[in-house]
């Protein structure tokens, strides 16, 4: 609010860094929650357009640059905190991340300065068309990342946010930044005096925010399917150092809590992203005593497992890869359904393949080496009336940081899957707003999509969320337990299930028709 009123003021330089500074000095004593929406994003673009407008649109990569830094400093400042890394592999992660991200702010600045250059005023109203494309293209590639996505901030008001089963997330960005536009130019058309603009876009203003209400609430009148689908989320609260110091400590109190669980209330027991520090598939001890606790439940097990698999090269030599994986195990045979992690970490799990250079000094800092998987996979679970199998239902899941990718969670769906599982351990960020952030981009997969989550963590936040997006049962962060749910299983799919990203591709033909227009454009003086 400070930061917005010395913009409009004058002042914007000082009164941002005066506002920078207090919010860096804040952030110890802010709730992770209250942290989260620091600067509501629907007014948060207010002080980089007045800052455009005051340098006569020049220096637009400068100052988006600058403002990146600030804003993706305050929103994954958790980044420093990895327990599981040194402070400088932590502190280097962070800025390298924040660094790299905020490329993106200097870029809109960049392109936005250019358009407002060509067309006066009238250019901002391709800033929504800009910003949601640039949240699209930051989805992409091994870098790609959504988490800071605008739609993030908004995961809270569900009534306003339905429409996005039509557009996806960037539909969400889209609405965000014009919205920002039109109270731009409420406050300009105020402060310059100019009552029927003033009025006009008050009204527009209103009807951007009744439209995805009048949706909203009519959405909520669906029904959800009837055919069900019970779950047992186990969240073991293991501290990750101590797994992998004591490798049967995880094993035994995972069983501990799965044996807890009463005969028959369950169909699918769940536990969390690299449950234990086995590779369960090799350890025929382990798993045999698996499999006969869940024919004694009558429920299957999905679980994040570390994996590995040998193969042969053409000169007879024998290599190995290593997977972040996701097993199931069903009670009624031996088979095992497996899937390896696709979307990693960068410099986490992997170094990316145009980084390669910089592989022997990442494996030095302690990243691991493991190799992507091929796709997402569904996996058939039998659903028990009795002792007898009588139905059964296809389930798809994602690993930690896959969640924040539509285009994933996309995939498995396609192959017929009916409800989307998310295995994560955001352990290592415990303390800091991270696993409350993660958990609430769920909340966007699920509505997207139509579908109902189940979402495992290590120590929380763990949950189960409806295909509207509201949370039906959630086990909190630093708790031990096992979470009961039942959720619908997915019977009819929503529009951006259909058509995937149309919208953001939409926009990003607008944008580049845009430039290419603007390119060759030369405004005349009566512009």
């Amino acid at each position: 609010c400070v930061a917005c009123l010395g913009a409009f003021s004058g002042y914007a330089n000082v009164t941002l860094g005066i506002a920078a500074g207090l919010i860096v000095l804040m952030l110890p004593f802010l709730r992770p929650k209250t942290l989260l929406w620091v600067t509501n994003a629907l007014y948060a673009l207010l002080p980089f357009f007045e800052l455009l407008r005051q340098n006569q649109y020049r220096f637009g990569f400068r100052t988006g640059y600058g403002l990146g830094l600030l804003t993706m400093g305050i929103f994954i400042h958790w980044l420093n905190a990895n327990t599981g890394a040194t402070l400088p592999q932590a502190t280097g992660m962070y800025l390298g991340t924040i660094m790299y991200l905020a490329l993106y702010w200097g870029c809109f600045g960049a392109i936005q300065g250019f358009i407002q250059r060509k067309l006066g005023e009238r250019g901002l109203w391709l800033a929504p068309c800009l910003w949601a494309s640039l949240d699209y293209v930051q989805s992409l590639g091994e870098l790609g990342f959504t988490w800071h996505n605008l739609a993030t901030t908004q995961s809270y008001y569900l009534p306003l946010i339905q429409f996005i089963d039509i557009t996806g997330i960037y539909g969400l960005s889209f609405w965000i930044a014009l919205v920002n536009v039109i109270i731009f130019k409420l406050i300009n058309a105020y402060r310059e005096q100019q009552k029927n603009q003033v009025v006009s876009y008050a009204v527009g203003l209103g009807m951007i925010f009744l439209l995805p209400l009048v949706y909203g609430f009519l959405s909520s009148w669906r029904e959800t399917s009837e055919k069900k689908l019970r779950v047992a989320i186990i969240q073991p609260n293991i501290e990750p150092n101590r797994k992998w110091l004591e490798h049967d400590f995880a094993y035994e109190e995972l069983l501990r809590l799965t044996q807890s669980i009463p005969e028959g209330k369950t169909d699918l027991i769940i536990w969390p992203e690299t449950a234990i520090p086995v590779r369960l598939r090799q350890d025929r001890t382990k798993l045999a005593a698996i499999r006969e606790i869940l024919k004694e439940k009558k429920a299957s097990l999905l679980t994040g497992i570390p994996d590995r698999k040998t193969t042969e090269t053409e000169d007879g030599r024998r290599t190995a890869e290593y997977y972040n994986a996701a097993l199931v195990i069903r009670p009624d045979n031996t088979q095992l359904g497996n899937y390896e992690k696709v979307h990693l970490v960068p410099f986490g799990e992997f170094v990316p393949s145009f980084l390669k250079f910089l592989d022997a000094i990442a494996m030095e800092v302690g990243a691991s080496n493991y190799t992507p998987g091929d796709s997402v996979h569904a996996f058939t679970i039998p659903l028990y009336s009795d002792s007898i199998p009588a139905d059964s239902a296809c389930i798809t899941a994602v690993i930690c940081l896959e969640s924040i990718f539509p285009y994933l969670v996309r995939e498995g769906l396609e192959r017929d899957a009916q409800a989307l599982v998310i295995v994560t351990n955001d352990s290592w960020y415990d303390g800091t707003m991270a696993p409350e952030q993660h958990a609430r981009i769920a909340v966007l997969r699920a509505i997207e999509f139509r579908t109902s989550v189940a979402r495992c963590a290590n120590s929380g936040v763990s949950n189960a969320i409806d295909p509207y997006g509201r949370i039906t049962a959630k086990l909190d962060n630093g708790l031990q337990g096992v979470l009961y749910a039942t959720i619908p299983l997915q019977t009819s799919t929503s529009i951006y299930m259909r058509w995937g990203d149309w919208f953001a591709h939409s926009l990003w033909v607008i944008t580049t028709l845009s430039l290419c227009f603007l390119f060759f454009y030369k405004p005349s003086k009566l512009d």
